[in-house]
């Protein structure tokens, strides 16, 4: 036989990912990794053929791991679900506590964005309040201005009056 350069084959497929050059790697070489949309590189880029005590080998390289933002903080008066890890191209759902409504309804579910980064922070929740109370005619006691959702105001009636309920 003669003697030619050596070389360390090809490099092992890449989960999530791909491998360029894809076939055989001589001495010197280098296979370089690159990653699928919503996952990126933990690790070297490239994977050398570099001579060994026992011949030629790649040097270590990087995998692919996926793209996953950060649980989303949630904001006052508010939960987020999942309340974890969201993968890139999910969602996290904001729900507002009871009594509390969102300031925008567009954005109760933030997306998570290439690179694992939150494309917006989400809505907050702010109090949900009724409007000030129309008294009645004979009324020398009721609430003044508005009123938390939830919140009872009280009405007296001037003397010789008595409270009727109207509705529900």
């Amino acid at each position: 036989g003669g003697c030619g350069a050596e070389s360390c084959g090809a490099y092992a497929p890449v989960p999530h990912g791909s491998v360029n050059p894809s076939g055989d790697i001589p001495e010197g070489g280098a296979a370089r990794i690159s990653c699928d949309p919503g996952y990126h590189l933990v690790g070297p880029e490239e994977a050398a053929c570099a001579p060994t005590e026992d011949g030629v080998a790649f040097s270590p390289g990087g995998h692919c791991e996926e793209d996953v933002c950060l649980p989303l903080p949630a904001p006052p008066h508010a939960a987020v679900s999942p309340p974890g890890e969201v993968p890139a191209g999910g969602h996290a759902e904001i729900s507002c506590d009871e009594g509390w409504e969102a300031v925008n309804d567009a954005d109760m579910a933030p997306e998570c964005g290439p690179g694992g980064l939150w494309l917006s922070n989400g809505t907050s929740c702010r109090e949900i309040i009724c409007p000030p109370y129309a008294p009645p005619v004979h009324a020398s006691e009721f609430p003044k201005g508005a009123l938390p959702l939830g919140h009872e105001g009280e009405v007296v009636c001037e003397p010789g009056f008595m409270a009727v309920v109207h509705g529900g």
